[in-house]
């Protein structure tokens, strides 16, 4: 059997979830970046935006994209987090150490946020069909359950941990 340290599955998730955890900083700081140069043009370039987009209700797209920017932000940051928690789970694993009270802990965390994910993702599929329909785009609502599903496997696996972790302790205390 592989060395805990060269596992190359193990190897090659780290280098996934670091980069995954890169790429959503980097696309926070897009959209942070990007909003503001859309907040620009709403105020100084109102002229220019409707010569673009004619018959578009530019005050009720205004609203809209100031309620999807804010939960866009905080879903992205729910990301970061969770690949943050993984990355540690990973690391564990990889070190021959996972069946730890902290790791039951974190899998826990990671549920709670998959399900927060999924209800952020609510508001801002019904922000975005409105959007949608302003500008006059094709949509419709798009929810997955798939992320429910995945919050639930982490809870269940948080407490698979958890009685790991207190079965090792129970086995160390009679050695």
């Amino acid at each position: 059997m592989a060395s805990p340290h060269k596992d190359s599955l193990l190897t090659f998730t780290l280098f996934v979830t670091r980069g995954i955890t890169a790429l959503l900083i980097f696309f926070a700081v897009a959209i942070v970046i990007g909003a503001s140069l859309v907040a620009f043009d709403m105020t100084q370039g109102s002229q220019a935006l409707r010569s673009e987009y004619p018959g578009v209700d530019l005050a009720a797209f205004k609203a809209h994209f100031w309620l999807l920017l804010p939960t866009a932000l905080i879903g992205i940051g729910f990301g970061i987090v969770f690949f943050r928690l993984l990355t540690r789970i990973v690391r564990s694993v990889r070190e021959g150490d996972p069946f730890l009270p902290i790791n039951a802990r974190r899998l826990r965390d990671m549920g709670w946020l998959a399900l927060g994910f999924q209800l952020i993702a609510i508001p801002v599929n019904l922000v975005q069909t409105r959007l949608d329909a302003i500008t006059g785009q094709p949509s419709g609502l798009d929810l997955d359950l798939g992320g429910f599903v995945l919050a639930l496997t982490l809870f269940v696996l948080a407490r698979v941990f958890a009685r790991g972790a207190a079965m090792r302790d129970d086995l160390e205390g009679t050695v």
